[in-house]
């Protein structure tokens, strides 16, 4: 067991360096990890009460509620039985055959596709704008984890990707999720900008405001989009990856203030559907797409919103009856 107060800085993901700070403020003096394990903190209010936690989950998340959660067709489900908008879904087949003959039947309905983990986080192994039969069979070849996959229509989005964080069954914040990008110096090509970025301004996911892009999901980005010898203008910002997540490099804007009450109220209404006292409900224009039961609550949004989930979560932490 380890003193959670005497962990070094460095050693934290900005969540939990957000939660010390802010348990801290709040004269909560005790606080203690298995040693090596960052995941697993249990602490003490003031009032003698004791919390255990996995990171930022509160022990009010019961493991069926999660566990649903984590199986994106199941989510998908019970998302439909409270008519949330999601996008269509099924599962893919693993017979080959079957699934050209799945997939064909998709295409001409469809025309560009999604296939992603039934159980992924992170934007791992998530390819999508696949085009052909071929490009999801390409898809299975390169993923780095044998899983089930489920297959998706690919929406054509107006705006970027909302995460959208619940507390206690309650609309708590607005994030948009902004895919990884570079910035321009008119000298060096996409690619270069990518490794620069790298070497220069960014560090390991969730350890700073602004993580590593994934040059593996960055080259694939920049082959499918001919932007190797791009050379962009000073200044210029050039998407490098498809997807939205901040693990992979993207970057965040509050919108929390703006968000349309309609999609407050879904929301409210799909953690109150997951039994999720603590939930990340991700949005694409009106779609669903996803829901998390563990989702970070640090978002590094330029300004002071970057904490104001956990300052919410801490909030929810005191509520819970005493002993």
């Amino acid at each position: 067991m380890q003193d959670f107060f005497s962990v070094d800085e460095s050693k934290l993901p900005m969540s939990l360096r957000c939660f010390r700070e802010e348990i801290r403020k709040r004269g909560w003096t005790k606080a203690i990890l298995n040693k090596g394990a960052y995941n697993f903190i249990t602490v003490t209010r003031p009032d003698g009460k004791t919390i255990p936690l996995y990171s930022l989950t509160p022990p009010t998340t019961i493991y069926a509620s999660g566990y649903l959660a984590d199986d994106k067709l199941a989510t998908y489900n019970v998302l439909n039985s409270i008519s949330a908008p999601t996008p269509y879904t099924e599962l893919l087949a693993t017979n080959p055959d079957e699934r050209k003959t799945q997939l064909k039947t998709l295409f001409n309905k469809y025309h560009q596709l999604v296939v992603k983990p039934v159980d992924g986080a992170h934007g791992y192994d998530v390819f999508t704008g696949l085009t052909s039969i071929e490009d999801v069979e390409a898809s299975l070849v390169s993923a780095t984890h044998k899983a089930t996959r489920i297959v998706q229509e690919q929406l054509t989005p107006k705006s970027h990707e909302v995460r959208v964080i619940c507390i206690d069954y309650k609309f708590t914040a607005a994030f948009a999720r902004i895919p990884a990008a570079v910035t321009g110096d008119g000298k060096h090509t996409v690619s270069e900008l990518v490794k620069i970025e790298n070497s220069t301004l960014r560090t390991a996911p969730y350890q700073s405001n602004l993580a590593f892009i994934d040059e593996t999901l960055a080259e694939e980005y920049i082959k499918k989009h001919n932007l190797a010898d791009k050379i962009p203008i000073k200044g210029e910002k050039c998407q490098v990856v498809s997807i939205c997540n901040v693990g992979c490099g993207g970057t965040i804007e509050n919108l929390t203030d703006t968000f349309p009450e309609d999609k407050r109220a879904l929301a409210e209404k799909v953690a109150r559907a997951f039994s999720l006292p603590v939930i990340g409900i991700d949005f694409l224009d009106n779609y669903i797409i996803e829901v998390n039961s563990t989702p970070s609550l640090h978002y590094p949004a330029p300004d002071d919103s970057a904490a104001l989930c956990v300052r919410k979560f801490v909030d929810y932490l005191e509520t819970l009856p005493a002993d």
